[in-house]
């Protein structure tokens, strides 16, 4: 894998060509280059992290295009067509976590471990309201600045949260590959 082109910041995997920098990280494929070109695994929790920012924002954009697309152009009352857009947003969410973000999963059965999946997203959203009334009426924030802080602690409660509770691995199981794709 290591050869002289792949000193002057070109990696290559046994899917893709990769143009970086000497030295540079690139958290979405989990591997650092070294000056010699050479590759190794990075922090996974760096990772992870990485990774559900970018499912975050594919969750967003379901659930805002969604809930545009039904308002707009199907003509559904805006307060279904918003449960219906945050449904399938946490659902993007969910599997995509599963596939591509976390590697260990706590529990074995689907159901549960959805159900947990939603109510630690369901305690995130009323974080964001308690949040974003608090910093608007007592702090007086902007309403957009309070969602903006409230956003990044409601990432960080989400992120953390799921970590612990539903994808880590338990103190003597061997590592899980459950539910990845062998492609990713």
């Amino acid at each position: 894998m290591c050869s002289g082109w792949a000193e002057e910041g070109c990696a290559v995997s046994h899917h893709v060509l990769s143009v970086t920098l000497p030295g540079a990280t690139d958290l979405f494929s989990g591997r650092d280059v070294y000056k010699q070109g050479c590759r190794r695994l990075t922090d996974p929790l760096s990772r992870e992290l990485m990774r559900y920012m970018v499912v975050g924002g594919l969750a967003s954009l379901v659930d805002v295009g969604l809930l545009v697309g039904l308002t707009t152009w199907v003509g559904v009352y805006y307060l279904h067509a918003a449960t219906i857009a945050l449904c399938c947003g946490l659902l993007t969410s969910y599997m995509l976590s599963i596939a591509w973000v976390f590697h260990e999963r706590t529990w074995h059965n689907p159901w549960v471990e959805f159900g947990l999946f939603t109510l630690i997203s369901g305690i995130g959203l009323m974080g964001n309201g308690v949040c974003m009334w608090f910093l608007t009426e007592y702090a007086n924030l902007h309403y957009l600045c309070s969602k903006m802080v409230a956003a990044l602690c409601v990432f960080l409660w989400n992120f953390a949260a799921k970590k612990c509770v539903l994808f880590h691995r338990s103190p003597g199981r061997q590592p899980s590959l459950a539910g990845r794709s062998l492609w990713l």
